[in-house]
């Protein structure tokens, strides 16, 4: 029901819930660490992106659950600018809102470098997961590199899957992370695989 909700969403409608299912997955990070916000927000950006009839609007969704991620994510950013805020007040809007918005333009990117594969569900979602890691890694490095906010930050209160780390680095966590979030618009097969692979790595790390 929730997909076909979501699948019939156009216009600004989809945009706003777009940008909301962003704001929401703020709460995977620390200090909070809700990881399994990433099974609704993950998959339903997916179900959004994939029905999309162009490239501009497949563009503007994912940029607009970009905006709502790193617009509420990186607050802290603009909450140092209060130790002398008479001075920085004209920095704010940059920091809170355009500094966000730019970066927002990377997750625009996911779904429009994956829009080829968008006739099948499944590989629509492992391209779209796959796609999605890599623009994160580009993220963290190129023009000196963001690498603030990735999906592997969440796992900090479960340390058996936070020891997948010491393997694959962040960025192969985050790779990881993504994989199991969007279990939900995979196939049966794959998402048996993923969720074995999961328990694998939870089991690996509680050894550790």
């Amino acid at each position: 029901m929730f997909k076909i909700k979501l699948s019939s969403l156009t216009g600004f409608k989809k945009y706003a819930t777009a940008f909301v299912l962003g704001a929401l997955m703020t709460l995977s990070l620390p200090p909070v660490g809700a990881f399994f916000v990433l099974l609704l927000c993950v998959p339903a950006l997916i179900w959004l992106t994939r029905q999309s009839q162009t490239k501009k609007e497949t563009f503007l969704t994912g940029w607009a659950f970009g905006a709502g991620y790193f617009i509420f994510g990186l607050y802290w950013v603009s909450v140092a600018l209060f130790v002398d805020i008479q001075q920085f007040w004209w920095v704010l809007p940059l920091s809170a809102i355009l500094g966000p918005a730019v970066i927002a333009r990377y997750y625009a990117l996911v779904p429009l470098l994956v829009w080829r594969y968008r006739k099948n569900e499944a590989a629509y979602a492992l391209m779209f997961v796959l796609v999605w890691a890599l623009i994160e890694w580009v993220r963290g490095h190129a023009f000196t590199g963001f690498p603030w906010n990735l999906p592997g930050y969440t796992w900090q209160h479960v340390t058996p899957v936070l020891q997948a780390n010491a393997v694959f680095g962040i960025y192969g966590l985050t790779l990881l992370t993504l994989l199991w979030a969007a279990i939900p618009a995979m196939g049966r097969r794959l998402a048996v695989v993923l969720v074995l692979l999961f328990a694998l790595v939870a089991a690996s790390g509680w050894a550790r």
